[in-house]
Protein backbone atom coordinates (compact mmCIF):
# COMPACT_ATOMS: atom_id res chain seq x y z
CA UNK A 1 0.00 0.00 0.00
CA UNK A 2 1.18 3.30 -0.94
CA UNK A 3 0.58 6.21 1.35
CA UNK A 4 0.97 10.19 0.44
CA UNK A 5 1.67 12.55 3.45
CA UNK A 6 1.28 16.14 3.29
CA UNK A 7 0.98 18.93 5.88
CA UNK A 8 1.00 22.62 6.07
CA UNK A 9 -0.31 23.14 2.95
CA UNK A 10 -1.23 27.37 4.20
CA UNK A 11 -3.48 28.07 0.89
CA UNK A 12 -1.49 26.10 -1.80
CA UNK A 13 -4.36 23.54 -3.15
CA UNK A 14 -2.42 22.94 -6.55
CA UNK A 15 0.14 21.23 -4.20
CA UNK A 16 -2.06 18.75 -2.46
CA UNK A 17 -3.93 18.28 -5.85
CA UNK A 18 -0.68 17.55 -7.87
CA UNK A 19 0.83 15.86 -5.45
CA UNK A 20 -2.01 13.28 -6.01
CA UNK A 21 -1.25 12.85 -9.98
CA UNK A 22 2.25 12.74 -9.77
CA UNK A 23 2.56 10.17 -7.02
CA UNK A 24 -1.07 8.05 -7.33
CA UNK A 25 -1.41 6.16 -3.29
CA UNK A 26 -3.33 4.17 -2.19
CA UNK A 27 -4.30 6.42 0.61
CA UNK A 28 -3.86 10.18 1.47
CA UNK A 29 -3.10 11.51 4.66
CA UNK A 30 -3.41 15.42 5.10
CA UNK A 31 -1.85 16.57 8.60
CA UNK A 32 -3.25 19.89 9.18
CA UNK A 33 -2.34 23.70 8.53
CA UNK A 34 -5.19 23.75 5.21
CA UNK A 35 -8.09 22.00 6.25
CA UNK A 36 -10.03 24.80 3.46
CA UNK A 37 -7.22 23.86 0.70
CA UNK A 38 -7.97 19.80 1.43
CA UNK A 39 -11.90 20.38 1.41
CA UNK A 40 -11.23 22.74 -1.88
CA UNK A 41 -9.04 19.76 -3.58
CA UNK A 42 -11.44 16.59 -2.34
CA UNK A 43 -13.17 16.37 -5.38
CA UNK A 44 -9.90 15.83 -7.59
CA UNK A 45 -8.26 13.50 -5.05
CA UNK A 46 -7.93 10.29 -6.51
CA UNK A 47 -7.62 8.10 -2.79
CA UNK A 48 -9.46 7.94 0.38
CA UNK A 49 -8.34 10.91 2.58
CA UNK A 50 -7.75 10.70 6.21
CA UNK A 51 -7.04 14.32 8.06
CA UNK A 52 -6.45 16.04 10.90
CA UNK A 53 -6.63 19.48 11.84
CA UNK A 54 -3.53 22.04 12.90
CA UNK A 55 -3.35 25.12 14.84
CA UNK A 56 -4.21 27.01 12.31
CA UNK A 57 -7.64 25.36 11.58
CA UNK A 58 -10.57 27.33 13.21
CA UNK A 59 -13.68 26.65 13.09
CA UNK A 60 -15.82 24.73 11.14
CA UNK A 61 -12.97 22.76 10.68
CA UNK A 62 -14.35 19.24 11.24
CA UNK A 63 -11.14 17.31 11.31
CA UNK A 64 -10.26 15.68 14.86
CA UNK A 65 -6.78 16.76 16.70
CA UNK A 66 -5.29 13.54 15.94
CA UNK A 67 -6.54 10.33 14.91
CA UNK A 68 -4.98 6.53 15.03
CA UNK A 69 -5.52 4.80 11.05
CA UNK A 70 -4.73 1.32 10.19
CA UNK A 71 -2.90 -0.10 6.85
CA UNK A 72 -2.30 -3.34 6.94
CA UNK A 73 -1.36 -4.35 9.84
CA UNK A 74 -0.07 -1.41 10.99
CA UNK A 75 -1.27 1.40 13.30
CA UNK A 76 -0.56 4.92 12.85
CA UNK A 77 -0.66 7.95 15.09
CA UNK A 78 -1.78 10.99 13.15
CA UNK A 79 -1.24 14.45 14.78
CA UNK A 80 -0.19 17.88 13.49
CA UNK A 81 2.22 18.06 16.39
CA UNK A 82 1.12 21.36 18.17
CA UNK A 83 -0.06 19.54 20.67
CA UNK A 84 2.79 17.23 21.66
CA UNK A 85 5.39 20.45 21.31
CA UNK A 86 7.46 18.85 18.27
CA UNK A 87 9.19 22.33 17.99
CA UNK A 88 10.79 21.39 21.40
CA UNK A 89 12.06 17.48 20.08
CA UNK A 90 9.84 14.09 19.34
CA UNK A 91 9.37 12.83 22.61
CA UNK A 92 6.07 13.54 23.76
CA UNK A 93 5.02 12.32 20.30
CA UNK A 94 6.96 9.03 20.53
CA UNK A 95 4.89 8.08 23.94
CA UNK A 96 1.89 9.00 22.60
CA UNK A 97 2.10 6.97 19.98
CA UNK A 98 3.18 4.65 22.51
CA UNK A 99 0.08 5.23 24.60
CA UNK A 100 -1.72 4.26 21.44
CA UNK A 101 -0.05 1.00 20.87
CA UNK A 102 0.87 2.56 17.34
CA UNK A 103 3.94 1.64 15.81
CA UNK A 104 4.26 4.65 13.88
CA UNK A 105 3.45 7.95 14.17
CA UNK A 106 3.10 10.87 11.46
CA UNK A 107 2.80 15.01 11.88
CA UNK A 108 3.72 18.35 10.61
CA UNK A 109 3.99 21.82 12.31
CA UNK A 110 7.29 22.36 11.74
CA UNK A 111 7.49 22.65 7.85
CA UNK A 112 10.79 20.37 8.73
CA UNK A 113 11.16 16.74 6.33
CA UNK A 114 11.67 14.26 8.74
CA UNK A 115 11.96 10.62 8.43
CA UNK A 116 13.46 7.95 10.51
CA UNK A 117 12.65 5.00 13.17
CA UNK A 118 13.39 5.95 17.10
CA UNK A 119 13.00 4.23 19.90
CA UNK A 120 10.95 1.42 17.57
CA UNK A 121 8.99 3.98 16.06
CA UNK A 122 8.50 5.19 12.38
CA UNK A 123 8.29 8.87 12.45
CA UNK A 124 7.62 10.98 9.44
CA UNK A 125 7.21 14.70 8.72
CA UNK A 126 6.36 15.49 5.56
CA UNK A 127 7.41 18.97 5.57
CA UNK A 128 5.18 21.81 3.95
CA UNK A 129 3.89 20.94 0.69
CA UNK A 130 3.16 24.47 0.20
CA UNK A 131 7.18 24.82 0.15
CA UNK A 132 7.24 21.29 -2.11
CA UNK A 133 7.97 18.46 -0.25
CA UNK A 134 5.71 15.63 0.73
CA UNK A 135 6.04 12.16 2.49
CA UNK A 136 5.80 8.36 0.36
CA UNK A 137 5.13 5.35 3.00
CA UNK A 138 4.94 2.30 2.00
CA UNK A 139 3.19 -0.89 4.57
CA UNK A 140 3.42 -4.43 3.04
CA UNK A 141 2.60 -7.27 5.37
CA UNK A 142 3.48 -5.46 8.44
CA UNK A 143 6.75 -3.70 7.04
CA UNK A 144 7.11 0.41 6.93
CA UNK A 145 9.03 2.07 4.94
CA UNK A 146 9.25 5.81 4.27
CA UNK A 147 11.09 8.96 2.61
CA UNK A 148 10.66 12.79 2.10
CA UNK A 149 9.76 13.55 -2.36
CA UNK A 150 9.45 16.40 -3.72
CA UNK A 151 5.86 17.13 -5.06
CA UNK A 152 6.33 17.10 -8.43
CA UNK A 153 8.89 14.35 -8.53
Amino acid sequence: MKILVLSDSHGDTESIVSSCKVHKPDVIIFLGDGYEDLNFALPYLCAPVYAVRGNNDFYPCRYPYYRIAQFSDVKFYLTHGHLENVRFGRNALINKCKDKNCRAALYGHTHLPYCSDENGIFILNPGSSRNGTCGIINVEGGNISGEIREINK
